[in-house]
């Protein structure tokens, strides 16, 4: 028999009997979130708490009611996610949680990381490609993308240029973004 979808098998989740439940939550600690490690790196954290959520029914009034039960530092209710990607001298502060089947997912929003967290404290994000060349190409796209003033056979121009029509062969253009982009793609 075929597994349910597991947007199914996440309503389907809990029923009405279910009283006890696992709640994860992740915080990215602001301006503590920069650590220091032993070795003189500079890291961020995010903390990783799991705690325990009860549903009871009242027998006098036959009403539900729920109880928090924090789990313990030392029982494994606290985590630290260790990043070392930093952008600008900023690092992943990851601040949100998502359950995908069984895995576990956090997102950060100023970085545009993504990674699983296994073992409940192991941050592991998806493949890249290890290839430099690549790497240059697309923070070079990205760069040109946010100029656009520059065509991509002038790298270097100046801010004073800002705006104005180029010659590109006998044929005169107004840079923009769709065109560079499309000239990137088709070179490779």
């Amino acid at each position: 028999m075929a597994e349910k979808p597991l947007d199914i098998q996440r309503l389907e989740r809990y029923s009405s009997l279910q009283s006890e439940y696992t709640l994860a939550i992740i915080t990215d600690e602001d301006h503590a979130s920069q650590v220091e490690l032993e070795d003189g790196q500079t890291a961020w954290r995010s903390t990783l708490r799991f705690d325990k959520l009860y549903r009871e029914i009242d027998p006098d009034t036959g009403k539900a009611f729920y109880r928090l039960e924090e789990i313990p530092e030392d029982q494994g209710g606290e985590h630290h996610l260790i990043s070392l990607i930093a952008e600008g001298g900023r690092g992943a502060e990851f601040s949100e949680l998502v359950q995908f089947g069984k895995r576990l997912v956090t997102f950060d929003d100023r970085t545009g990381l993504v990674c699983e967290i296994r073992n409940k404290n192991q941050l592991v994000p998806p493949p890249y490609p290890d290839d430099r060349q690549w790497r240059r190409e697309i923070q070079g796209i990205q760069k040109r993308m946010g100029h656009p003033e520059r065509q991509s056979d002038d790298r270097g121009q100046s801010r004073k240029e800002r705006g104005r029509r180029m010659d590109q062969g006998s044929e005169s253009k107004l840079w923009t973004g769709e065109h560079q982009l499309a000239q990137q793609l088709s070179a490779h």
